[in-house]
């Protein structure tokens, strides 16, 4: 077969890219997405922003973001303008609140940081849709994500809630903003180059996802920050 039609052959790559198959992540037979590279050191800055969460790696701009304490586009991609917000710190024990997306934000991370980090977010955002997509369809389409990504999209998730003082216990006692000491979180949060074996991470395979439905409200969808335990 040419090598010309062997990249056509898979259509377009299901990693979203709109490049064909053959071109982008389907080498040696199979499919394999590559993690996406998070460089939190060559941002062009030097300085330690007081706000930011990565501050000890003196690489801060001069101005803090207003960050998505859960990243605007998996905010978007639940389909509704308005959330439910419940569990968080400053709500009473049982209390819900109506937000828009743009309110859920916090000053936690700098600008320099939040554009390193980007490509996390688009990677839960397609992570959220590939799942609604799941319940909505008796025949998906196929999906390609790095599960490196969506691992560091979550902690990532994890680590705004914390820094911005939103995640509680049961009985609202508010949790620290810090991380045990030697967890590395801009270690964590990068990729070591040569270091992922391309079969381990998070991994999901299924024909399908019954009532994958998050929860509704006349007033849109809910999110709750405290685990219950």
């Amino acid at each position: 077969m040419g090598e010309a039609k062997r990249k056509r052959q898979f259509g377009l790559c299901r990693c979203g890219s709109l490049r064909a198959g053959g071109e982008c992540c389907f080498r040696n037979g199979s499919w394999f997405k590559p993690p996406s590279t998070v460089d939190l050191i060559a941002t062009g800055f030097s300085g330690s922003h007081p706000r930011c969460y990565l501050r000890h790696l003196n690489t801060c701009s001069d101005k803090v973001s207003r960050e998505h304490t859960i990243s605007a586009v998996v905010l978007r991609a639940m389909g509704s303008a308005s959330l439910r917000v419940g569990g968080a710190s400053w709500l009473a024990d049982g209390e819900e609140r109506a937000m828009g997306i743009s309110g859920m934000v916090a000053n936690c991370l700098c600008i320099a940081h939040k554009g390193a980090l980007a490509s996390l977010d688009a990677a839960g955002g397609q992570f959220y849709e590939s799942l609604q997509q799941l319940s909505g369809l008796k025949k998906p389409t196929p999906s390609l994500l790095s599960g490196h990504d969506i691992e560091r999209w979550m902690l990532k998730t994890a680590v705004a809630l914390a820094a911005s003082g939103q995640l509680c216990a049961v009985g609202q006692e508010r949790l620290p903003g810090t991380f045990a000491d030697g967890i590395d979180l801009a270690a964590l949060l990068q990729v070591s180059i040569g270091v992922l074996i391309p079969t381990s991470g998070l991994r999901c395979r299924c024909a399908t996802i019954p009532d994958f439905r998050p929860g509704r409200s006349r007033a849109g969808r809910k999110i709750r920050f405290r685990q219950r335990v």
